[in-house]
């Protein structure tokens, strides 16, 4: 059976003994100040009653209050939701493949027949118009990219050209001198102008424009992967 008892020092320190348990009631602060502590040495059971107005905590072996950890919790859903976001938006910011003669993105200037039968070609088809127009969606969420990576296999250049996206500055993607029957493959970064970029899924436009006007052609042909056309979207 436990035995308890009470004992007061000179100190006036006063304590509550059992046989596994010394409480300390003695303020551990001189009685001038206003603050004082309970000193508790054993196991101390609450017996499933709560423990009120506790601090927050501010050492690694406080005590964390409910208000504590609702913060931290939804903080953590804070961050969760981000990163699902992010998640989201590298799922639908995939690549965009044209693997077809497709009129509704190879929209102006082109014409859907074979060309000159280069050997090592796949399928090919052409532009002789001075602008050839491609349309092409946007990502569809509404991050506007800070560039679009645009890859394409020529096999038929009789002039150099260059390359603009929504009538933006346009960039050379071919010098001057022709090339027939030779592979080539344009793989090139294009800024985007954040003010004419159409966003959420709607239609942006390359032009491609041949640098001189009489009986000038490009002829496409798909890459080792099947595609005339491959668009990704570059972000910072």
């Amino acid at each position: 059976m436990a035995i308890n008892y009470f004992s007061i020092t000179q100190n006036d320190e006063i304590s509550i003994i059992n046989q596994n348990t010394t409480i300390n009631l003695s303020p551990s602060t001189p009685k001038s100040e206003e603050s004082a502590s309970i000193l508790l040495n054993g196991t101390v059971s609450a017996e499933n009653n709560q423990i009120k107005n506790v601090a927050e905590p501010t050492e690694t072996q406080d005590a964390a209050t409910k208000n504590y950890i609702d913060i931290l919790i939804a903080d953590l859903n804070s961050k969760i939701a981000n990163l699902t976001s992010r998640i989201i938006f590298l799922e639908t910011a995939l690549n965009f493949f044209v693997s077809t003669m497709d009129p509704s993105i190879f929209v102006n200037g082109f014409s859907f027949m074979i060309g000159p039968g280069c050997p090592e070609s796949v399928e090919e088809f052409y532009s002789c118009a001075t602008d050839a127009v491609i349309n092409f969606p946007s990502n569809n969420i509404s991050n506007i990219p800070a560039a679009i990576n645009l890859k394409m296999t020529f096999v038929w250049v009789d002039t150099s050209f260059n390359i603009s996206l929504n009538e933006n500055e346009a960039v050379q993607l071919y010098p001057s001198e022709s090339s027939e029957c030779k592979t080539i493959n344009i793989n090139i970064d294009i800024p985007v102008n954040p003010t004419d970029w159409v966003a959420n899924g709607g239609t942006n436009t390359l032009v491609i424009s041949t640098t001189e006007i009489d009986n000038n052609c490009i002829v496409y042909s798909k890459n080792s992967d099947g595609n005339y056309l491959e668009i990704s979207y570059v972000y910072d």
